[in-house]
């Protein structure tokens, strides 16, 4: 998935906008995880990422953004068949967090920390993910 941000800078800005996937986001196959839904939002002056309908036509003013998080596709295989060192180049690019590497796709590393002398914990990656099969 992505994030996007926009809005007017000098005058307010009429917006007609459709976010589709909120209530229905793409599914996974084979054993992968379904996507996260759209979630559209506001930036405004009371407070970052406001919640606000998916489809709607409203006006943003010069000190507030439109934005949305957009989904991703589902997932097509386990997470826990996935390679150990793919999770690994995962992290080490932003791509997914230590926890989500830990949590959804068994892999426990060495260390807590990005750095280019990450490696996965193969013991401790074999016994999280039969925990997460039991």
């Amino acid at each position: 998935g992505t994030t996007i941000r926009f809005g007017p800078r000098w005058d307010a800005m009429t917006a007609a906008y459709i976010t589709d996937c909120v209530f229905n986001p793409p599914r996974g196959t084979n054993g992968g995880g379904d996507a996260a839904p759209n979630v559209p939002f506001l930036d405004t002056p009371a407070g970052p990422e406001q919640p606000i309908p998916p489809v709607a036509l409203i006006t943003v003013q010069p000190d507030e953004v439109l934005g949305a998080h957009h989904t991703g596709g589902g997932g097509y295989g386990s997470p826990l068949e996935r390679e150990p060192e793919r999770v690994r180049l995962d992290v080490l690019a932003g791509f997914i967090s230590f926890a989500r590497a830990r949590e959804v796709y068994g892999v426990v590393f060495d260390r807590d920390e990005a750095c280019e002398g990450l490696a996965v914990a193969a013991t401790a990656t074999a016994v999280r993910r039969q925990a997460l099969l039991d």
